[in-house]
């Protein structure tokens, strides 16, 4: 008979997660973190909607003074805050492969939760984000994963304390320049050895060893205690999940953690069925199977279970490309935080018919669209496809003379123009510029808008990147004309131009208001005005484009399919 007041705490536990999420979170689409909805908690802590979503009980947190820091919270089901206490002084300083805890407190979350005991911790990117962006991480990146989780763990044990919920989701890799794999969630689950452990968390029943399993089914009265054993167990659980295809466990599928726990329970379990589909060698495959065994004291310890890492240099040529493509997906998670809609812009008309010149006269009676830039145009000799992927919420998009939508836009679409200016002084289009723009419909475009600057009169500013760009402009005009600057120095400077307005935040903050007051829906979408959202898959050949967010045409989408991830 299962323990139903774990069943009800885990259920409880991931019901407050839910509630804190919706209830105090501000909705993720334009609006700024900081805004009416958003939760603030020890002074200086606000909640925070997460880019990707967050496993096992953890927030996404934001503090004022270090915005640049990943933080998550993470609630505690078990452990109260003066356990939390005696562990952090025992610790001391965390070490290079334990996250770092910032604070800890009870928190009042109002009537509907109650309070709550909470760790703020850093944060960084999970180990399965890695490998549900880039599922193709070579066994030996993994392998370098692995050997940081046995330094952690190691380091655990050598003060005493057994963490007691090591998963694949409790890994994750901090650091923009020196990116650093650690180990998390030690605060919500952490015992000192010979003490009784906590029950094992709800939401990871998959990684529970036997002698909880038997304790939270009513086999046994008493709650085990902690020992290194209980880590091994769940390390050699991670490992075999890590090198199973999907990361897929075969005894598991399909259940749920009760269901998980009653099968772990039983003295006929074993690990078998997913052994024989692993991407490991067989001497491995026996480690993992020695440190499996369903007796503690059988058990294999974690000097055992190292054995299954390779020979010390292969691994550190291992964790220099994984360092490398986390940093490329690092890049990822930032675009995909900020690039939700395209920033290159134009304006056509909504036929399609070309502005040329002379028409200008014509500008009043126009029906003009809002229109995005295939970010891969120019990579082949085929037009790109801005119809088959386009969807109703599209017609928002077109605009008259006095449109609102169109008299905001304007900065942008002139500095778009500015831009394409620089590009047209190196004849059409420098090595890194010829991919970002279509000649005639960026001539057509420039026609237009500067047609509607001179009826509108149009004084605004998107930004002191504008500054720039006309700064820009007058130089490589002047040093071109006078041969001060040679074709590289000109296409480094372009892209060093193009650049700054692709990461410039103000200039996403301006084009993301501009869409929500027309009403355009872009939120949570993939597809924006004939668009379609892609990552760089992170071994692409050109590094400077690895992990990054590009916005692509139907034909660019398809025929370019293998540089993305999805």
């Amino acid at each position: 008979m299962i323990n139903q007041e774990w069943v009800t705490c885990g259920e409880r536990h991931k019901e407050h997660i839910d509630n804190l999420r919706t209830s105090f979170l501000p909705i993720p689409t334009h609006d700024h973190v900081g805004k009416a909805g958003a939760l603030d908690f020890l002074a200086e802590y606000q909640l925070q909607p997460s880019v990707t979503t967050l496993p096992i009980g953890k927030i996404a947190a934001l503090r004022q003074s270090q915005q640049h820091k990943s933080l998550v919270v993470e609630v505690q089901p078990y452990q109260g805050r003066f356990t939390s206490l005696q562990l952090f002084e025992k610790l001391g300083s965390p070490g290079e492969h334990l996250s770092e805890w910032i604070t800890f407190d009870e928190v009042h979350f109002g009537d509907g939760i109650g309070s709550l005991d909470v760790v703020v911790v850093e944060h960084g990117i999970e180990l399965t984000e890695a490998l549900a962006t880039n599922g193709n991480l070579t066994n030996l990146n993994k392998m370098s994963w692995v050997e940081q989780l046995f330094k952690a763990v190691k380091y655990l044990h050598n003060h005493g304390y057994v963490h007691g919920n090591i998963c694949l989701e409790n890994m994750f890799l901090v650091g923009a320049v020196v990116a650093l794999p650690k180990l998390g969630g030690f605060g919500a689950y952490s015992s000192p050895v010979n003490k009784d452990l906590s029950p094992h968390c709800y939401a990871t029943a998959m990684y529970c060893p036997p002698e909880m399993a038997s304790y939270l089914v009513g086999f046994v009265t008493s709650l085990p205690k902690a020992a290194p054993s209980y880590d091994v167990w769940c390390v050699a659980v991670a490992i075999l999940k890590l090198f199973r295809p999907g990361q897929r466990l075969v005894e598991f599928e399909n259940l749920s953690p009760k269901e998980i726990i009653n099968k772990i329970a039983s003295v006929k379990f074993s690990f078998d069925e997913s052994l024989k589909n692993i991407d490991l060698r067989t001497p491995q495959k026996e480690i993992l199977r020695q440190c499996l065994a369903r007796d503690p004291k059988k058990r294999g310890g974690l000097d055992d279970l190292r054995k299954i890492l390779p020979k010390s240099p292969t691994i550190a040529v291992g964790m220099k490309d994984m360092k490398d493509g986390m940093s490329a997906l690092q890049t990822t998670m930032v675009d995909l935080k900020k690039c939700v809609v395209p920033c290159m812009w134009a304006l056509e008309e909504a036929s399609g018919t070309s502005i040329i010149q002379g028409m200008e006269n014509l500008i009043g009676r126009m029906t003009f669209r809002i229109a995005f830039m295939c970010e891969y145009s120019g990579r082949d000799d085929c037009d790109c496809d801005m119809e088959s992927d386009r969807v109703a919420a599209d017609k928002k998009l077109l605009v008259k003379l006095d449109s609102p939508l169109l008299q905001s836009a304007l900065p942008v679409l002139k500095a778009m123009c500015m831009i394409f200016q620089v590009v047209g002084l190196l004849d059409r289009g420098c090595n890194y510029t010829k991919y970002f723009f279509d000649v005639e419909k960026m001539e057509s475009a420039t026609r237009a808008i500067e047609a509607i600057q001179d009826i509108k009169d149009a004084t605004h500013t998107v930004a002191t990147f504008t500054k720039t760009l006309e700064s820009t402009v007058g130089k490589l005009a002047k040093n071109l004309e006078e041969n001060k600057m040679d074709v590289d120095e000109a296409d480094d400077t372009i892209r060093k131009t193009l650049e700054a307005y692709r990461e410039d935040d103000v200039t996403y903050e301006r084009l993301k208001d501009l869409l929500v007051h027309a009403g355009y829906a872009f939120s949570d979408r993939n597809v924006v005005g004939g668009l379609s959202k892609r990552v760089v898959k992170l071994d692409h050949e050109d590094a400077s484009v690895r992990g990054r967010v590009r916005w692509v045409c139907a034909h660019h989408k398809e025929a370019f399919k293998d540089d993305f991830t999805n």
